[in-house]
C-alpha cells in the first residue's frame, strides 16, 4: 500500500497546504520549510502518515475550499454554501462557460451581488470567454497547418 505525507494543523484540527503531498515524511517537512520558513517549527503544524487515496481526496478537498474562499472575499454577498455547492456542481458536471455565466446570471438577477461585484464578475467572464476563444482559434490554425503539411507529404512534395 502506498502513503503519502500531508500537514496537519493541530490548532485548526485540519490538513493544510495541499500542494505538500509527499511520499517521505523528509520530503514534506523540507517543502513545508520553503513553503512557510522558520514557522515550520511551530507546535501546530505536525507531519501525518496518510494512504494515497486518501491523501488525494483531501487535497482535492482542499484545493475546493481555498478556491470557494478566494470566490468568497470576491463575492461576499453570496453565502459559502452556495459558492461551495456551485463550485462542486462545476466539478461534477464539467460545466462550460456559457453555463457558468447563466449561474451567475441568475445570481445577478436575484440581486445577490454588489455592484462591484457584478462589474468584476462580468468582466472575469468576458475575459475568459474571450480567452477560451482565442485557445479555440489557436487550435483550429494548428490543425488545418497540420492537415495541409499531412497533405504535402502524401503528395510527395517533401
Amino acid at each position: 500500500m502506498e502513503y503519502r505525507y500531508m500537514i496537519w494543523n493541530d490548532l485548526q484540527k485540519e490538513y493544510q497546504f495541499p500542494s505538500i503531498c509527499e511520499t517521505t515524511e523528509k520530503g514534506a517537512n523540507t517543502l513545508l520549510f520553503k513553503k512557510i520558513g522558520n514557522d515550520a517549527r511551530k507546535w501546530r503544524f505536525e507531519v501525518k502518515k496518510l494512504s494515497k487515496e486518501e491523501a488525494l481526496n483531501i487535497k482535492k478537498e482542499l484545493k475546493r475550499k481555498y478556491k470557494v474562499q478566494r470566490l468568497h472575499r470576491e463575492l461576499p454577498n453570496i453565502s459559502f454554501t452556495e459558492l461551495y455547492n456551485l463550485v462542486l456542481k462545476n466539478e461534477e458536471d464539467k460545466m462550460s462557460i456559457e453555463e457558468d455565466v447563466n449561474e451567475l446570471k441568475i445570481l445577478l438577477f436575484q440581486d445577490r451581488l454588489t455592484n462591484y461585484g457584478k462589474r468584476k464578475m462580468i468582466n472575469y467572464y468576458e475575459n475568459e470567454i474571450a480567452r477560451q476563444k482565442q485557445i479555440n482559434e489557436e487550435h483550429q490554425k494548428e490543425n488545418r497547418r497540420i492537415k495541409r503539411k499531412s497533405k504535402r507529404i502524401r503528395r510527395g512534395f517533401i
